[in-house]
């Protein structure tokens, strides 16, 4: 998985469990949060640049983020990982589907009648 931050692009590698837990957590920290409606706290943009820092295997530092990163491409940066991350899930489904049952699954049967 690449994300776009302060201008350049980072390899994130894969989605760990540790990753993804991460990002889940930081994600739930979030609520109902919008831009500007019912805005992020400065705590959960810290949270985010640590969140993505750890994410990019510290090829980027939480303080680079939070001096240098545009608010928008660390929301985009969330976004891009479960957007790649259901995508690889979903296609992954998709080739099993097809391939192991490609008639849709066994259909149900019935119990014989008495």
């Amino acid at each position: 998985m690449e994300i776009k931050l302060c201008g350049k692009k980072y390899d994130c590698g894969h989605l760990s469990i540790e990753k993804y837990h991460l990002l889940n957590d930081t994600l739930e920290s979030f609520g109902e949060c919008e831009m500007f409606k019912n805005p992020y706290t400065a705590e959960m943009t810290e949270k985010a640049a640590e969140t993505l820092s750890a994410i990019t295997d510290r090829q980027l530092t939480k303080e680079d983020i939070l001096e240098k990163g545009d608010f928008v491409d660390v929301l985009l940066a969330f976004r891009t990982i479960q957007a790649e991350a259901l995508a690889k899930f979903n296609n992954a489904a998709t080739e099993i589907e097809k391939h192991f049952f490609p008639k849709g699954g066994d259909e149900e049967t019935s119990p014989p009648e008495n």
